[in-house]
């Protein structure tokens, strides 16, 4: 709400109430000439003195009295009809608590309509609704998108000495590319310039190329095998590559 919008509120409050007490006090005042207002007048009558008895004077000498008795002044009672509130203005009254009350509701009801007002263009705007991410399937391009041209190479004549050997079911995953025949016995993980090649060996073997062993059972060692150039699919590697489509199979 900006200082337009309150300043205009503040006015419009002070008016009314300005207004309704300008009414309240020509409505309760007694005179309409003078605008003095008329109190009830309750004076008890005074009652007078009582008189003196004078005394019996002697026979033979007359006593003159020596002061007057005190002039009793009469009080005029209050009118009747002037005590307390008479039924015109007790009617005023609530004709006036009637009016605060309606004038009060006005104002209620121009306030809220500003503060509506501000409450909508306050409201931020709702959020989009967020659209389902849609998962594309992890294929063998998915891996090789980002490989340079030589590694390709190298993964295309790995999958043609593979089926040299029989069926295969290529099974890409996030992580890598598995083959299998009857169970998964060759696994390829693509890197930038060669390809990290895993072959399951009924036995251990040593070879420079052959960076890591890992025994999965007594007959089943997981060999990683780095290749980095065609020259590197030689005749001991088609020997491990055989031994292992075998124990797949």
């Amino acid at each position: 709400m900006n200082i337009n919008r309150i300043m205009l509120k503040i006015s419009m409050i002070s008016l009314l109430i300005l207004s309704v007490f300008i009414a309240g006090c020509g409505a309760l005042g007694g005179d309409s000439q003078t605008g003095e207002v008329e109190l009830p007048l309750f004076t008890e009558p005074v009652e007078p003195p009582p008189q003196a008895t004078a005394p019996q004077p002697e026979p033979t000498t007359p006593i003159m009295p020596t002061q007057a008795p005190e002039e009793i002044v009469p009080v005029t009672p209050p009118p009747a009809g002037d005590e307390g509130f008479n039924a015109d203005k007790i009617i005023t009254a609530l004709l006036i608590i009637i009016l605060i009350i309606i004038v009060l509701g006005v104002i209620v009801w121009i306030i809220s309509l500003f503060t509506r007002s501000d409450k909508k263009a306050a409201e931020p705007a709702p959020a989009p609704v967020a659209q389902p991410v849609v998962s594309q399937p992890i294929t063998e391009n998915t891996h090789l998108m980002n490989a340079s041209p030589a590694v390709r190479e190298l993964y295309s004549r790995y999958v043609e000495l593979i089926k040299s050997y029989g069926p295969v079911s290529i099974i890409p995953t996030e992580s890598r590319i598995d083959f299998q025949a009857r169970t998964i016995f060759s696994s390829v993980s693509i890197r930038l310039e060669s390809l990290e090649i895993q072959l399951i060996l009924p036995r251990i073997v040593q070879d420079e190329r052959i960076i890591r062993v890992d025994t999965i059972a007594a007959d089943k060692y997981s060999h990683l095998v780095m290749v980095d150039k065609l020259d590197d699919y030689d005749a001991k590697f088609n020997a491990w590559l055989g031994d292992s489509y075998n124990q797949g199979s």
